[in-house]
């Protein structure tokens, strides 16, 4: 109002005054002025969030605690660092590294150097899974497998004589020797189970599950091995995600029990509300991922076990909060741990869990200092808690 005085004041002063011109030209300037703090309340605008007031600014990162403005981060291009053969976006924030999966799409604003989240609800949501937590990149001095020998018939020379190559066949395909050759496989530490390159099936899971608006976590020999390793350790026979009771919805289920390609269903054990845990399988490697329910008790976590013969364990850890979600990079790829790994880590395998322990002699059920025995289910409730889904 006082502005609109002001200036009906000057066109006065303009209509009764010989010195108009100079008055046109004080009208414009204020005008001009205006107009430049009229763009840097805008440009404030965009530079405000709603969830903390983030803003990273070429290079220089600051938050502040007031949640009352409204808008959206600004990020420069300069803080980010793209590594095309990753996942995810790296940069560094108030001291400790972010990470930001490449799904987030930006756009530039036009009256600032910055790239704006498109979605600020996703944004802030990955935002405070975002902080990175570093593995130990231990070196386990496992012995190298034995080589080959000339005696394997896998290495039989193809200029062998054709009299000669049928019996090794012969061999080489007898039940017995291939049982045997199962077996050796299977008992010796120092063949890899999960191959690396299915890391893509593993990373297809985690989209499905985020896609449903769950987080999934690395859990169990797939956390140990990401922290101790920075790998999936090489003797495990499967893969371990966990996800959060009160964020799994009846779609989800559905869904899961509809995959196909390149995963398949396996099994459910347990019930919804107290001990579910479900497995699926590679279709092209054939190695199980396990995807785990967790339960909140007043002051711990748990996840549950069941054996084969019914028996319901939890393997109890301390409380994982909400907001105690941090980020993990594992073989280029972006995943979700508990920012407190390494109190998680030794509540389950105690002091010496960065000793390898070969996995033909570790027991799930008692090979682990967290694991309690709480019931076994009556056989009539089989049908309910164990099921196996039919190859398709």
């Amino acid at each position: 109002m006082k502005l609109e005085v002001g200036l009906n004041e000057c066109l006065r002063r303009i209509r009764t005054s010989g010195r108009g011109l100079q008055l046109v030209i004080v009208v414009l300037s204020i005008f001009s002025l205006l107009c430049l703090l009229r763009l840097q309340a805008i440009q404030n605008y965009y530079l405000r969030s709603d969830f903390a007031n983030l803003r990273l600014y070429r290079g220089r990162s600051s938050i502040r605690g007031d949640s009352g403005f409204k808008g959206r981060p600004c990020i420069t291009p300069d803080t980010i660092k793209d590594d095309p053969s990753k996942d995810f976006y790296e940069f560094s924030f108030e001291g400790s590294k972010r990470i930001l999966p490449k799904f987030i799409s930006f756009t530039v604003s036009p009256t600032s150097p910055c790239l704006i989240p498109e979605d600020n609800a996703v944004f802030q949501k990955f935002w405070r899974l975002s902080r990175k937590i570093d593995c130990r990149n231990i070196d386990m001095k496992r012995p190298t497998p034995p080589p080959r020998t000339t005696t394997d018939p896998d290495l039989v020379k193809e200029e062998e004589t054709t009299a000669t190559r049928p019996a090794l066949d012969r061999i080489h395909d007898h039940p017995l020797v291939v049982a045997a050759r199962k077996t050796a496989k299977k008992d010796n530490d120092n063949v890899r189970r999960v191959p690396l390159e299915a890391i893509a099936e593993i990373v297809f899971l985690r989209d499905f599950i985020l896609n449903h608006a769950i987080t999934p976590l690395l859990f169990f020999g797939a956390l140990l091995g990401w922290y101790r390793e920075c790998s999936i350790i090489p003797h495990t026979n499967d893969f371990d995600f966990a996800i959060r009771s009160e964020e799994v919805p009846d779609s989800f289920i559905e869904a899961l029990e509809n995959l196909t390609i390149p995963l398949r269903p396996d099994r459910r054990l347990g019930l919804r509300n107290e001990s579910l845990e479900y497995t699926v399988k590679s279709v092209k490697h054939g190695f199980p991922i396990d995807l785990f329910v967790l339960y909140d008790t007043e002051n711990s976590t748990y996840a549950p076990g069941q054996g084969q013969r019914l028996e319901s364990y939890r393997f109890v850890f301390p409380k994982i909060q909400p907001d105690d979600i941090c980020a993990a990079e594992l073989l280029n790829h972006f995943f979700y741990v508990p920012c407190q790994v390494e109190r998680h880590i030794l509540t389950e395998h105690g002091p010496q869990w960065a000793t390898d322990k070969p996995t033909k002699r570790f027991s799930w059920n008692n090979g682990v200092a967290n694991v309690v025995k709480i019931k076994t289910y009556p056989q009539t409730m089989k049908p309910v808690v164990q099921h196996y889904f039919e190859e398709g």
